[in-house]
C-alpha cells in the first residue's frame, strides 16, 4: 500500500472520453481522443474527495491498463476512516488478505484508523503462531510512507503491554526518531510507556525494568572501552524466555545481510544474532521498500519463508544467509 500520488502525477480526467490517466502536469492534451481543451487536471483536494475506482493509462494498442485502485481493507476495518486516501497496484489488489481472527484486548480503542487497526490486528495474529524452527513467527510491514507504520507498530506495543509483555525493543535508523516514537506511543494512548534511547543508558547497569529501549542500528553493535556490549546489555534486561517485541524499523538499513553479495556488516550479522539468542520474540520488521532490496532478506529470520527447520537454534549468520 502507499500513499495517493504526488501533485506532479495526480491523476486528470478527459471530460469527452470519461477517461482518467497518470500524466505530468505539462501535458494538457488527452492522450486518447486528442482534445486540449476537454482535459483538465484535478487538484489535490478534488482528487481526495472523489469517489477512487481505478487509474487508468492508455497504452498505444488501445487499451487500457488499471495501475491503481483504492485499497478499502476488509469491511470489519473500514471506520474509523483513515485521514488519507489510501492506493494499492491493480496486481496487489488482486490477493485480498484473509480475514484476521485475533481478538484484541485494547486495540478498538487505540484511536488507530481502520487501515491501521487491520494491519496490527495481523501483525498480533501472526505472533500467536510458531514456524518450523519452534521461534515465534514474524511479521513484515510493508506499507508505503505516510500509512501510519509507526502509530501501527505503537497500538501493537500497547496491545501487547496489556497482557503483560512490558519490554519492547525498537531498533531504527537514526537517533532523533525516538521523538516520532514517543509521539506514536501518545497518539494511541499509551503515555504511560517510557520510551528510553539506549545512547542515553549507562553501560553500567541499564537501571530499567520496562518499557520501550529505542536505539539504532550501529548502536546494537557498540561497545565500551572495558568491552561491555551493547548487545550484551539487551539480551541480560531481556532474559530468559523474552517474547516482547522487537521492532526492526527500516529493516533495510541493516543492509549486505547476504555474504554472496558481499561481505556483511557487522550491524546485519547482530539484528539475525539477536533474533536467534530471542527465540520467542514476537518481531516485526518495518519497511516502505521491502521488496526493493533483496540483499536484506537474510534480516528477516522470523519470516517462515526464510526459516532453517533445525530443533537447535545454534545456527550462525552465514548458515542462514547461505539457505536464502
Amino acid at each position: 500500500m502507499s500513499t495517493s500520488p504526488p501533485n506532479p502525477t495526480l491523476p486528470r480526467k478527459c471530460s469527452d472520453c470519461k477517461k482518467t490517466f497518470i500524466l505530468p502536469t505539462s501535458c494538457v492534451v488527452c492522450p486518447l481522443c486528442l482534445q486540449d481543451d476537454n482535459f483538465m487536471a484535478m487538484t489535490e483536494t478534488q482528487f481526495l474527495n472523489q469517489p477512487l475506482k481505478e487509474v487508468e493509462d492508455h497504452k498505444d494498442d488501445g487499451s487500457d491498463t488499471t495501475l491503481f485502485t483504492e485499497y478499502r481493507g476488509d469491511k470489519l476495518y473500514r471506520k474509523p476512516r483513515h485521514p488519507g486516501r489510501i492506493i494499492e497496484t491493480a496486481f496487489l489488489s488482486g490477493v485480498k488478505l484473509p480475514r484476521g481472527t485475533y481478538v484484541p484486548n485494547i486495540l478498538h480503542n487505540s484511536s488507530l484508523s481502520g487501515i491501521q487497526l487491520e494491519a496490527a490486528v495481523h501483525i498480533c495474529q501472526r505472533h500467536t503462531q510458531k514456524i518450523g524452527n519452534g521461534a515465534t513467527a514474524g511479521f513484515l510491514l510493508g506499507d508505503g510512507t505516510g500509512v501510519g507504520k509507526g502509530r501501527t507498530i505503537a497500538g501493537v506495543i500497547r496491545e501487547n503491554w496489556s497482557h503483560g509483555r512490558k519490554k519492547s525493543l525498537w531498533i531504527s535508523s537514526n537517533s532523533i526518531l525516538n521523538l516520532d516514537v514517543r509521539r506514536d506511543l501518545d497518539d494511541v494512548g499509551a503515555s504511560s510507556i517510557s520510551v528510553h534511547p539506549l545512547n542515553t543508558l549507562s553501560y553500567d547497569e541499564l537501571g530499567i525494568t520496562e518499557g520501550v529501549i529505542f536505539l539504532t542500528y550501529s548502536c546494537l553493535i557498540a561497545s565500551n572501552k572495558n568491552d561491555v556490549t551493547r548487545m550484551g546489555q539487551l539480551l541480560k534486561w531481556c532474559g530468559t524466555g523474552f517474547d516482547g517485541l522487537i521492532i526492526f524499523d527500516e529493516s533495510q538499513k541493516g543492509k549486505n545481510s547476504n555474504p554472496k553479495k558481499g561481505k556483511p556488516t557487522k550491524a546485519a550479522e547482530a539484528v539475525c544474532n539477536i533474533q536467534i539468542k530471542l527465540p520467542n520474540a514476537r518481531v516485526v520488521y518495518s519497511s516502505a521498500v521491502s521488496m526493493m532490496r533483496p540483499g536484506c532478506r537474510g534480516l528477516r529470520y522470523n519470516l517462515s519463508p526464510l526459516c532453517i527447520k533445525t530443533k537447535k537454534l545454534t545456527l550462525n549468520f552465514s548458515t542462514i544467509a547461505n539457505k536464502i
